[in-house]
């Protein structure tokens, strides 16, 4: 049920082949669940003119996510996305994502993230520590 409430505030629409999803280097407001159609991720050289990229990646995988890190995280786009063949995206806004995601951690969700990764990092470590005390003592 909570799933489906999320679902409801997703934008559908409809792309067609050329359209641009999103550009390198801008904002990162929004991401993009691919449901149809085929698209090209592509990376520019940090800095370069707009030449040869430095990787160019086709996807065509339904269901994908694209652009969730610069949404979430508040940083510039990572890569170009170019619809290749027209197809349908359903495209959440930083928004609508900041009003799930905040009530439940009541602060910045790459903070609760961060703090969750070094969390884990720590019990892994502990457990490394323990398993070689183990070895040294058995």
């Amino acid at each position: 049920a909570d799933v489906e409430r999320f679902v409801v505030n997703f934008l559908r629409r409809r792309v067609q082949p050329g359209e641009a999803l999103c550009r390198q280097g801008e904002p990162g407001n929004t991401a993009f669940v691919i449901k149809s159609g085929r698209y090209e991720v592509i990376v520019h050289p940090p800095g370069a003119a707009r030449g040869a990229p430095l990787l160019r990646r086709e996807r065509t995988v339904d269901d994908v996510i694209l652009g969730e890190m610069s949404c979430i995280s508040v940083s510039p786009r990572s890569a170009d996305v170019v619809t290749l063949e027209a197809g349908e995206i359903w495209e959440i806004r930083r928004n609508v994502l900041d009003r799930r995601l905040y009530p439940r951690y009541e602060r910045n969700p790459i903070d609760a993230l961060a703090e969750a990764c070094l969390e884990r990092l720590h019990r892994q470590g502990l457990r490394r520590r323990r398993q070689q005390g183990d070895r040294e003592n058995g």
